[in-house]
């Protein structure tokens, strides 16, 4: 009988360990995702940032063309309405 509860008690004892190890190999391989994940996640947000400057430098280069061509449209018709009087 005694010896039946040792090689019960071993078995579970085994299949803990085994199911302990395994645990702890999924959580490295986990990890190992977590941290490219990460990576990723940063790298992307970096080009967002990149992006997001490149889009604001052409807008602002827009506005600065459509200020340029009112002012100079303004200016030709000041010059009109000088020429007419």
């Amino acid at each position: 009988m005694l010896n039946c509860c040792f090689l019960f008690f071993s078995g579970a004892v085994y299949i803990l360990k085994e199911n302990g190890a395994k645990i702890v190999q999924n959580l490295e391989t986990l990890s190992r995702r977590t941290e490219f994940l990460i990576g990723q996640g940063t790298q992307l947000r970096q080009d967002v940032k990149k992006r997001k400057v490149e889009v604001m430098t052409q807008i602002d280069e827009n506005f600065e063309k459509i200020i340029h061509m009112i002012l100079q449209k303004r200016a030709e018709v000041k010059l009109k309405y000088a020429e007419a009087l």
